[in-house]
């Protein structure tokens, strides 16, 4: 895992009160790669979150909802 990437992405969730819920999610896949325990349940939350706020239609609910799971 890229080490700049990880810090890049903890930057941006130290200010996540300013992001929308989809860069949230980004924000969260990276360090969720290196420790699952400690933001996978973020990851989900915001995961959910995005998927209600952004509308997504019954196909592109999908690959969400999977991730979530």
């Amino acid at each position: 895992m890229n080490q700049d990437e990880v810090l890049r992405a903890r930057v941006l969730l130290l200010a996540s009160w300013r992001l929308p819920a989809p860069q949230r999610v980004e924000a969260y896949r990276v360090p969720t790669r290196e420790g699952p325990d400690a933001y996978a349940p973020k990851l989900t939350e915001w995961l959910v979150s995005a998927f209600h706020q952004t509308g997504a239609t019954p196909e592109r609910r999908e690959e969400p909802a999977g991730e979530a799971v």
